[in-house]
């Protein structure tokens, strides 16, 4: 007489192992880190604020302050919160009647600045180094000396949204991101 064992009895063995030891492999490979960006980071930019010297001087941008990624499997991209605090520049006197340096270009004073807040996202893939951001405008400080400034999210000068690439060489202490005005370098404060 001759034992018939049941399928499933018989293939329960190779599926326990199949789950404990290979995996099962469901042609996934295996992620890789996100790019280490989390913390917040700042940077500075030229801007002509002073006659003192012809040309434009050093002066802050702002700075980001990134979360650390978590993978969304959905999109195979890490993506964590991103905030953009970025100073705020009008020019000297007022917008209609600027000051000028001794060459005639307006001269740029701090009055203020610009939150946006938003995502950075990094798609999962061994040696990636590039995040993208993506960043909407929340809410805009502007001192009480300039009531001639008028801003607003989306207003003229102040984009609604703000979308840059950025890159972080491994190794590197800094990344940098492209901007419609050009590249900033973001150094971790």
């Amino acid at each position: 007489m001759t034992s018939r064992v049941p399928f499933f009895a018989a293939a329960l063995p190779v599926l326990l192992g199949c789950m404990s030891v290979l995996g099962c492999s469901s042609g996934e490979i295996p992620l890789s880190t996100p790019v280490d960006v989390a913390g917040t980071w700042t940077a500075d930019f030229l801007v002509n604020t002073s006659d003192a010297t012809t040309g434009k001087e050093v002066n802050p941008f702002g700075e980001i302050t990134l979360a650390a990624g978590t993978l969304k499997t959905s999109s195979n991209e890490y993506v964590g919160d991103a905030t953009l605090v970025s100073t705020v520049f009008a020019p000297q006197g007022s917008v209609d009647n600027p000051k000028m340096d001794s060459q005639g270009t307006p001269l740029a004073e701090n009055v203020g600045a610009a939150t946006y807040g938003g995502t950075w996202s990094s798609a999962a893939y061994e040696g990636n180094t590039s995040f993208d951001l993506s960043v909407s405008c929340e809410k805009i400080m502007l001192t009480a000396q300039r009531p001639d400034l008028m801003a607003v999210c989306g207003g003229d000068g102040f984009d609604a949204s703000v979308g840059a690439t950025c890159q972080r060489p491994d190794g590197a202490t800094t990344f940098s991101c492209h901007f419609g005005a050009g590249d900033i370098v973001f150094h971790r404060k």
